[in-house]
């Protein structure tokens, strides 16, 4: 079970080396914010320490939440990227947003943002940051193509009037998630999913390579790899040091 705050507290800032860092030093000092959002960040990453690209004016967030011992982390990828996705369809004209298993989101065809979830065991709690390309993308170091919202969408999109609806758009999201369970989710997630039905090369950990088709993600939110060679064969692959790409 996902326990949402009564009210979200936001500490907002000018710059800070990450808003996931800062997370968890409010988790230590046991303070009551539960929501940063930075202009900028000098030490920004993404998933497998990667840096992330974190000039001003793009999306900066974290969010923090307290989760059951029994909760699914592989839901809460699902929710934020749900909830991103009604935020941008809001707040801009953009379509042809997708999602790539387990936490990015991409805007035709390119990169336009993604999740990083950390556990903070100490306290229970799971800290939740979210970046997007609001006004500009990288061009160079990267692994896939990047666009940015005002780029494809001719769209400015302040990271606070986005913060706002966000964050709205998530309780709405997890407390419809609270009283159903996930196979809604699932579905919706689904309906967005790149790659599905399609052979793809997948990385899993340093030097696993794994070759299959994309056919579902399970009720945990692992990814489920039909492989070519075995015909009925399925694999399931849990989020973590995974990427992959469609064979084309």
């Amino acid at each position: 079970m996902i326990k949402l705050p009564a009210e979200w507290h936001i500490k907002e800032l000018d710059f800070i080396d990450s808003t996931n860092e800062e997370a968890k030093r409010i988790l230590e000092a046991g303070n009551k914010k539960n929501v940063i959002l930075a202009k900028y960040q000098t030490k920004g990453r993404g998933t497998r320490g990667k840096d992330w690209y974190s000039p001003e004016g793009n999306l900066f967030l974290t969010f923090i939440i307290e989760i059951d011992k029994d909760q699914s982390l592989g839901h809460i990828g699902f929710l934020t990227c749900l909830a991103a996705d009604q935020t941008l369809q809001v707040l801009s004209d953009c379509e042809d947003i997708k999602f790539k298993w387990p936490n990015d989101i991409f805007l035709q065809g390119a990169k336009l943002g993604g999740i990083l979830i950390e556990p903070f065991p100490k306290t229970g709690n799971l800290i939740v940051g979210l970046g997007l390309n609001l006004v500009t993308h990288p061009e160079e170091g990267i692994m896939y193509p990047a666009t940015d919202i005002n780029h494809a969408c001719n769209t400015i999109i302040k990271p606070h009037d986005f913060m706002n609806a966000f964050l709205m758009r998530f309780k709405s999201i997890v407390q419809d998630y609270q009283e159903h369970g996930f196979e809604d989710v699932r579905v919706a997630w689904l309906k967005k999913a790149i790659g599905l039905g399609q052979v793809i090369k997948l990385k899993h950990g340093e030097d696993q390579l794994i070759s299959g088709i994309f056919v579902d993600v399970d009720d945990q939110g692992h990814m489920i790899l039909s492989k070519e060679e075995e015909g009925s064969e399925y694999v399931k692959i849990a989020a973590g040091t995974t990427h992959y790409q469609i064979v084309e």
